[in-house]
């Protein structure tokens, strides 16, 4: 069929006969002629129709893996690695064979519930969020013609912002990591506990910390993995450094101080700490952020002449 778009003249093959039979053929006609009164172009929307009959390209996870790989380059290593976790963990086994087309509101809204349900609503916002982008990527592409992740926003809960639930007296928080370390749980979970609470920097750093990051007694956390794009110093206590010599026995051939449990080049879970916070009878008194707050309320309350080099220790000085 001959047809003219954009100025140009296009040639658009219907199919050989006898496999399109004639009456085949018209109601080929007929529906690009349809297409061009929409001002689309036929032949184009073949190719898309034929791409998503044959392959898995708009699938979600395909959708979500070529998101990824755009934004990969402008993203920090840490952030990347942690969106792909989510993804993989929430998302890819109960959503990613589906077309992305096929893909309803209230499906999305369940997966992000039982986020919320099981883990936090901090990260079941955060995974909303990543999700509605792969979406309009994929509309972007031709792929997909809704965002059903933007429509369920107001179906869940708010996220609460404030101050992070933080024990600030010292014997308690002495008596918080007494009852951590009876729980059974992982040996290197329990180190990451500890280490966190020794250094007072933020989970993100010490749940993707490299070896390579270390030497002797001090930790250099370089800028693209710090909050402020600052690189910080970590001057290690003998207790911290006792912590890292326990844990290279378990994990000193890998690349990461503390890895996933299940895959050794992979940082462990943003909610691992959490979950064993909760485990142990803390939930909503104390969060592993929260060892920031207890050390700089006790260090201010015992040293209040010493608040700009506690400020240092915090990477807070601007």
């Amino acid at each position: 069929m001959k047809y003219r778009f954009g100025g140009k003249e296009k040639l658009l093959s219907i199919g050989a006969y006898p496999e399109v039979s004639l009456s085949g053929a018209r109601k080929a006609r007929d529906s690009a002629k349809e297409e061009l009164r929409a001002r689309r172009d036929p032949s184009l929307t073949k190719k898309q129709r034929r791409a998503e009959a044959a392959c898995t390209k708009n699938h979600l996870r395909s959708v979500g893996e070529a998101w990824l790989k755009i934004k990969k380059p402008v993203w920090s290593e840490v952030h990347s690695q942690n969106v792909e976790y989510t993804l993989q963990r929430f998302i890819w086994p109960k959503l990613g064979n589906i077309p992305v087309t096929d893909i309803s509101p209230p499906m999305v809204l369940e997966v992000i519930e039982g986020i919320g349900r099981t883990g936090s609503r901090d990260t079941a916002q955060r995974v909303r969020q990543r999700l509605s982008a792969i979406f309009i990527y994929g509309i972007a592409c031709g792929l997909g013609h809704s965002d059903p992740a933007a429509v369920i926003k107001e179906a869940l809960p708010p996220v609460q912002k404030g101050n992070f639930p933080a024990i600030t007296d010292l014997e308690t928080l002495r008596g918080l990591l007494r009852t951590i370390e009876d729980i059974p749980a992982h040996p290197v979970m329990l180190l990451a506990i500890r280490f966190l609470a020794l250094t007072a920097v933020r989970p993100g750093e010490v749940r993707s910390m490299p070896w390579t990051e270390l030497d002797g007694d001090t930790w250099l956390i370089p800028s693209a993995r710090m909050k402020m794009r600052r690189p910080h110093l970590v001057a290690l206590s003998r207790q911290a450094q006792e912590t890292i010599d326990a844990v290279r026995t378990l994990t000193g051939r890998g690349p990461l101080v503390f890895p996933n449990a299940r895959w050794a080049h992979k940082p462990m879970s943003d909610n691992a700490m959490s979950i064993l916070l909760k485990r142990a009878g803390f939930a909503g008194i104390h969060v592993p952020h929260g060892f920031r707050s207890s050390f700089s309320s006790i260090m201010n309350e015992k040293y209040p002449q010493d608040r700009a080099i506690i400020d240092q220790m915090l990477a807070h000085v601007s």
